[in-house]
Formats: C-alpha cells, structure tokens, sequence
C-alpha cells in the first residue's frame, strides 16, 4: 500500500465507512476505493477533490504526502 493508498483507508476507517460507503460520497465504485487503497493512481479529477474535501473535513492533511515526499529527492547533503 502506498502513502495515498494508506490516506484514503484511514479517510475511510475514520469515518467508520465501508468502501462501499466511501465510493457513494465520491461517487465511483468500491472496486475504485479498493484499488486506490491498495496503491491505484486516482486519476478522475473529481475523485481527487472530493476526497481532499473529505480529508480536510476529517483533519487529515491530504498534501502530506507530497510535501514529504518531495523533501525526500530534494534533500542534499550538508556542507562540511
């Protein structure tokens, strides 16, 4: 499971929501909560903006991630 995968199951896990019930707030299907849980890329921009506005909604920081990972293959090593 990757980062985005991990946040969107959390998302859910939250709200105490089935997959099922997690798709019909997007809406897609419970096939698509799955696969993005388990690493899918969310490709519908709609998908993408209703769950940061269920991320935001639910205090989980939806650009995390990214920040994180970006730190990650921008990090130099100091000066000595």
């Amino acid at each position: 499971m990757n980062h985005v995968g991990e946040k969107v199951k959390r998302l859910r896990l939250s709200k105490g929501w089935s997959q099922e019930q997690l798709a019909r707030e997007i809406p897609v299907s419970a096939s698509t909560v799955q696969r993005w849980e388990y690493g899918g890329p969310i490709r519908s921009l709609a998908a993408r903006r209703e769950l940061e506005r269920l991320f935001a909604q639910a205090g989980i920081d939806e650009e995390e991630g990214k920040r994180t990972d970006m730190e990650d293959k921008t990090s130099v090593a100091p000066e000595r």
